[in-house]
């Protein structure tokens, strides 16, 4: 492969960044795009035990269907996240501090009420995690609230997302979650029933895969690959 480096520019640092570009150009190793995303996983009731605080399986609009959390109980569902491979194990925050993966979960849900209330709706996300390949257990549950004031329209998209949950996250673990409306609290004062198509987490993507399918035993576990 013969590879044309450009001539040096009056400056050393342009020198330097042409030749990386150079490089990167011939080589193709361009740094991946960094940046949020969504961790989707399903929703699963438990409806099929018989338990009584599932959410009702109804009529959203014309045919389409989706879960109905009543206004006046606990209703749940169960969720399980994998954790991806390129997640940013560790970064820099805004004021300069390193800090563990945070995960945001948050919930798509609207009203189908004529005249919808405005009132707070408060959702609640319990959860528990684990590394995987045998070096971890899952602990007792934390449990984060979100209380979110929709804007009081027929069939609007709502989303609530509030604080997020930080852990020594990583690749391949497992995070378990009960997600529900928490109706019979005395801070949920929405009247209408709610319902719900998703839950999902933001997290930080550093644009880089892991270099090992599965979790090494030296320190750090997993590696990334480094594109120059």
């Amino acid at each position: 492969m013969n590879v044309n480096f450009p001539k040096p520019p009056a400056s050393e640092g342009g020198y330097m960044a042409n030749l990386v570009a150079s490089i990167r150009a011939a080589f193709g190793k361009v740094r991946p795009a960094s940046g949020w995303k969504d961790k989707e996983a399903a929703l699963y009731a438990s409806a099929s035990r018989g338990e009584v605080q599932s959410p009702t399986w109804d009529t959203f609009r014309d045919g389409i269907q989706a879960w109905s959390f009543a206004a006046d109980a606990d209703n749940s569902l169960y969720i399980t996240f994998h954790m991806p491979h390129d997640m940013a194990l560790a970064y820099t925050t805004e004021t300069g501090a390193t800090t563990s993966p945070i995960l945001y979960p948050h919930v798509h849900y609207a009203s189908k009420a004529a005249t919808p209330s405005t009132g707070t709706v408060r959702w609640g996300f319990e959860w528990t995690y684990a590394h995987g390949y045998g070096v971890d257990t899952f602990g007792s549950t934390s449990t984060l609230y979100v209380e979110h004031a929709p804007g009081g329209v027929q069939y609007q998209h709502e989303i609530a997302e509030d604080a997020g949950i930080t852990g020594d996250f990583e690749t391949d673990g497992l995070l378990l979650m009960r997600f529900f409306r928490d109706g019979d609290h005395a801070n949920d004062t929405n009247t209408d029933v709610q319902f719900v198509f998703y839950v999902d987490l933001h997290y930080l993507s550093d644009g880089l895969e892991t270099t090992e399918k599965n979790r090494g035993t030296g320190i750090p576990p997993w590696r990334k690959q480094n594109p120059i």
